[in-house]
């Protein structure tokens, strides 16, 4: 698999055989062009797919309540080592999105072919309460463990 492809013309992400039409996609120019595009998985789950210059293998992912950076953070919650459920991150009491509670957002980089399926589970996924726990965050992909290959 190639990687993840910004079809501007038909407004989709495509990765190999599966694609989506996002709220939006947006382009930045030099010095390092990045495409980035939010999906809506479902109501108040936003996932933004970053991809920087040639790294279209390997795209950036943020799961947000809304717009990036300016509505709550998302986080994945895991049940033993499974993911069990979306929990909200309140913004920090400091008003900074960038502040510490961000770290317990589901960010990070993955796998292209791995992002057709990460849609599936975030949308499988029920609303639990928050904020979660530090420790039961569910932080995602490593390299040694992929959806094909589990830990």
């Amino acid at each position: 698999m190639s990687g993840v492809v910004f079809d501007g013309p038909r407004r989709r992400i495509v990765v190999g055989a599966w694609s989506v039409r996002p709220a939006w996609m947006r382009r930045s120019g030099p010095p390092d062009y990045r495409d980035s595009a939010l999906i809506e998985v479902r109501h108040r789950v936003h996932l933004l797919i970053a991809v920087t210059s040639g790294r279209a293998g390997t795209p950036w992912v943020e799961l947000w309540s809304g717009e990036p950076d300016e509505s709550d953070g998302l986080a994945v919650v895991r049940r033993g080592d499974d993911p069990a459920g979306i929990a909200p991150i309140p913004l920090c009491p400091c008003g900074d999105r960038d502040c510490g509670d961000n770290s317990l957002q589901l960010a990070t980089e993955l796998a292209a072919s791995d992002l057709p399926t990460l849609v599936d589970l975030l949308r499988s996924l029920p609303t639990v309460p928050g904020p979660p726990s530090p420790d039961a965050i569910w932080q995602g992909f490593t390299p040694e463990h992929t959806f094909d290959q589990p830990p």
